[in-house]
């Protein structure tokens, strides 16, 4: 019963990983996206799709959520997604001669096509799409020649780093290079070349950013300051997990809770527990979700602690603590929220755990609320029911 109701939360819910994050989609319009790309040296990479499309639909919930997906497409590209049957897709579907959906597009700030790929794609395979459109466009390319002669002006270093960045090489070298050559770290441009190079929690340039803080938030929003400090981490993270680092987990974590407290103990327990899946030590991942239970998710919305819950169960779905916690963590959403998507995913676990009776309850409640609201929940509710009564 287990495996028909894993198949069941794992086709209808997106997968994600850490905090839910998957890819940020730009939500300006096609010229401000260009002019974003331009301003930051990246390329765009565009979904796009249609309405009524299945594999796109498949590829939003299922790949562009993850947390891989966007950790590297958000500090790759600026990301859109464009229906191309409405407004601006009408004349980009024609410039850009997409014909068949999803078609995943690659674009340079000028508006030239750099990489095109039709049909959904798994998550590796579309972070190695994105991989390969970098390499087809590495701008980095045309500043080395100056730099090796010996510029350094502060607009070139800029624009030097963004490059690498964007093509994804790392930019420390040249930046430390650069600012241990400056006197004054406070300038306006300086400040621009600390933000710009602050990529990962464990570098010097990130404790520069924390030290320019107050400067910095005079050229920039301090939300987005603070979405740079979590981007930043994410990426010391990953890096963390690749090379199975626990050290660099820990100092990661410390950061986080320093210099973004909001955030902090959801970032925790979350990182802690993908730490935990990786090397499937269970124990560790039920002390991590135990402590998002009771600490991490007060500091996520509804949606992120319903995915992260079904994530764990996917994780680890043979472990009967993962799963009362994570019943937990629908019950304390529903306590919040009474939309009917969320009484119909207690149906599921509470089904995947055996509790049949309760789960038809939920879902029938879900049905009742979903009738004349959510045509989604309520067709999906019926079929769930009718699962339940074929077993």
């Amino acid at each position: 019963m287990r495996s028909i109701f894993m198949l069941l939360l794992i086709g209808s819910l997106g997968m994600h990983g850490l905090q839910a994050q998957g890819i940020t989609f730009f939500e300006g319009s096609w010229e401000e996206a260009l002019a974003k790309a331009k301003a930051e040296q990246k390329l765009i990479f565009m979904d796009a799709y249609a309405e009524w499309c299945g594999p796109c639909k498949r590829m939003a919930k299922m790949v562009f959520t993850q947390s891989e997906a966007g950790a590297f497409y958000n500090n790759s590209f600026i990301n859109l997604k464009i229906d191309m049957e409405k407004g601006e897709g009408l004349q980009l579907r024609k410039k850009f001669r997409v014909t068949a959906y999803p078609t995943l597009l690659f674009i340079d700030y000028d508006g030239n096509l750099v990489k095109r790929s039709t049909g959904a794609k798994p998550l590796e395979a579309f972070i190695s799409l994105g991989k390969s459109a970098l390499k087809e466009v590495d701008r980095s390319a045309a500043f080395v020649a100056q730099y090796e002669a010996g510029e350094r002006s502060p607009d070139f270093i800029h624009k030097y780093i963004q490059a690498l960045n964007a093509s994804g090489k790392s930019s420390l070298s040249v930046a430390n290079n650069y600012l241990r050559s400056q006197t004054d770290l406070s300038l306006p441009e300086n400040l621009a070349i600390i933000y710009a190079a602050t990529v990962s929690v464990d570098s010097r340039i990130f404790d520069l950013m924390i030290k320019y803080r107050s400067a910095l938030e005079e050229m920039y929003p301090p939300e987005v300051i603070d979405q740079k400090v979590l981007r930043s981490a994410r990426n010391s993270l990953n890096k963390a997990l690749e090379f199975d680092s626990e050290e660099l987990l820990d100092e990661t974590i410390k950061k986080v809770r320093k210099n973004f407290p909001d955030q902090a103990e959801s970032f925790a327990s979350q990182a802690k527990m993908a730490f935990a899946k990786k090397g499937k030590d269970e124990l560790s991942f039920v002390q991590a979700l135990r402590s998002y239970v009771k600490k991490g998710m007060k500091q996520d919305g509804t949606d992120q602690s319903i995915l992260i819950a079904n994530e764990s169960i996917k994780a680890f779905p043979k472990s009967d603590k993962v799963v009362d916690l994570v019943i937990q963590i629908h019950e304390s959403v529903i306590e919040k929220a009474k939309a009917p998507k969320y009484y119909l995913g207690y149906a599921r676990v509470l089904a995947f755990s055996g509790q049949e009776s309760k789960a038809i309850e939920q879902a029938k409640i879900a049905l009742a609320k979903a009738k004349g609201i959510d045509q989604v929940t309520q067709i999906e509710a019926t079929r769930f029911l009718d699962t339940l009564s074929n077993d």
